[in-house]
C-alpha cells in the first residue's frame, strides 16, 4: 500500500503552532494541570524554556497539542453532548481558543485530505482521524468548544519522551536537535495499540518540510 506522506504546508502550519502553546504553558491554568504527570523538573523546565528553546523545541516534527485522541469514551462524550460543560465552567482565554481551534483545524484538515499524515505527524490513532472526517469544521470546533475540554502536552505521561526534547531536542546542535526529535518522534509512533504496518510505511516517508533548526540558530 502506498502512502502520501506530510507536505511542506503540513509542516509549515506546524510550527506556529507548537510555538504559541509551548508560549502558553506557563500562563495557562488549564495547561499547566496538563503537566501534573512529568516530575517537578520536566514541568519547571517546560514553563520556562527561553525563547530560543522554544523556536527549537516547536519545529518538532510533530504536534506537541493533545487532544486525548486515544481516549474513545472522552471523545465519545464530546461528540454526544452538546449541552456543554455547564454554566460554572471557567471560559479558556482568547489566546487558548485560537490555538484549540487552529490545531483542531489543522487535524480536521488532514484528516480529510490525508489521515496518514495526521497519523505520522500526531500519534493519532486511525478511529479518531476518521472520527473527525465525519464532521464538518464547524461541527467539531462547536462540539469540542462547548465540552468544555482544554488541550493538553501531548505524552505527559512519558517522562523519557520529555526528558529527550528537553535535554538533546533543544540543543543548540543542528544535528543533535533533529537526532533526539525524530528519536521522540518514533516513541509517539510506537504506541502499541497502533504499531504495525503503517509505522513501517512512516519510516520510509521523508519529511521535506522539517526544518529542526535553521543554520543560523543563535547560539546562546
Amino acid at each position: 500500500m502506498t502512502f502520501n506522506g506530510p507536505e511542506q504546508a503540513d509542516y509549515g502550519n506546524l510550527l506556529p503552532l507548537n510555538r504559541r502553546f509551548l508560549e502558553l504553558l506557563g500562563n495557562e491554568k488549564s495547561l499547566r494541570r496538563s503537566l501534573f504527570e512529568l516530575p517537578e523538573t520536566l514541568r519547571e523546565r517546560l514553563r520556562n524554556l527561553r525563547r530560543t528553546e522554544i523556536d527549537r523545541l516547536a519545529d518538532a516534527p510533530f504536534l506537541l497539542v493533545s487532544f486525548r485522541e486515544h481516549d474513545d469514551a472522552h471523545w465519545d462524550r464530546i461528540l454526544a453532548d452538546p449541552a456543554g460543560p455547564g454554566l460554572f465552567a471557567e471560559p479558556p482565554s482568547a489566546s487558548l481558543q485560537l490555538v484549540t481551534a487552529a490545531a483542531l483545524g489543522w487535524a480536521w484538515h488532514l484528516a480529510q485530505q490525508n489521515p496518514f499524515a495526521l497519523r505520522l505527524m500526531s500519534g493519532a490513532p486511525l478511529s479518531w482521524c476518521e472520527q473527525i472526517a465525519e464532521l464538518s469544521n464547524f461541527e467539531l470546533l462547536d462540539a469540542y468548544r462547548h465540552s468544555g475540554g482544554a488541550p493538553a502536552i501531548r505524552f505527559a505521561h512519558r517522562q523519557e519522551l520529555w526528558r529527550l526534547l528537553l535535554g538533546p531536542g533543544v540543543s543548540r546542535r543542528r544535528e543533535v536537535r533533529r537526532a533526539a526529535q525524530f528519536s521522540a518522534l518514533h516513541t509517539i509512533l510506537s504506541n502499541p495499540v497502533e504499531r504495525g504496518a503503517w509505522l513501517r510505511a512512516a519510516s520510509r516517508v521523508r519529511a521535506p518540510g522539517l526544518r529542526v533548526a535553521d543554520e543560523n540558530d543563535p547560539q546562546d
